[in-house]
């Protein structure tokens, strides 16, 4: 008999790492549309790294901003950042307590917790709304349990990219 490798473990979210993220409910990654940056569509295939590779730069202890880094494409880093409930996501060029987010593992997902927008009863989590647009999803966490039976909409693939050095102009 030979080994068997098997995959159980949780992919944590670290800092200064670039990911994209996947949706399961939208069934596309999220993205930054470089017309809008009031609109953040969770639609995006695999195209080039500059609208659909962001970086999870640190916020705090296990806490991050999400972050379409800048430096890939010589423009200016833009914080995915929470809104009210149903009124989606934006972009900023700065970074606030809304840009704050706490990543919680679910079995092969990643959920991302609003840390202003939760509260006791209710957690606000990042997702997809029936648009494919990104938006924050109420999540009932009962027991006192973050996303004890999350939604479809809050999970997340998280894929680390390694970009090129002509991308970042560093490693």
């Amino acid at each position: 008999m030979g080994s068997q490798t098997c995959f159980t473990k949780f992919h944590p979210i670290k800092k200064d790492v670039y990911y994209r993220l996947w949706n399961l409910a939208s069934n596309g990654l999220i993205q930054k549309d470089p017309n809008n940056p009031a609109i953040v569509p969770c639609s995006g295939g695999f195209s080039g790294p500059d609208i659909t590779v962001m970086q999870a730069q640190p916020a705090g202890p296990n806490l991050f901003y999400l972050v379409f880094n800048g430096q890939i494409n010589g423009q200016t880093d833009l914080y995915i950042t929470a809104k009210e409930i149903g009124q989606g996501i934006t972009l900023t060029e700065n970074p606030s307590e809304y840009a704050k987010f706490e990543p919680i593992y679910f079995w092969s997902y990643t959920l991302f917790r609003s840390i202003l927008k939760s509260d006791t009863d209710f957690g606000m989590y990042l997702g997809s709304d029936e648009n494919s647009l990104t938006t924050l999803v109420k999540v009932d966490e009962d027991y006192d349990l973050p996303a004890h039976y999350p939604s479809p909409q809050a999970l997340f693939i998280a894929n680390r990219v390694k970009l090129a050095a002509t991308e970042t102009g560093c490693w």
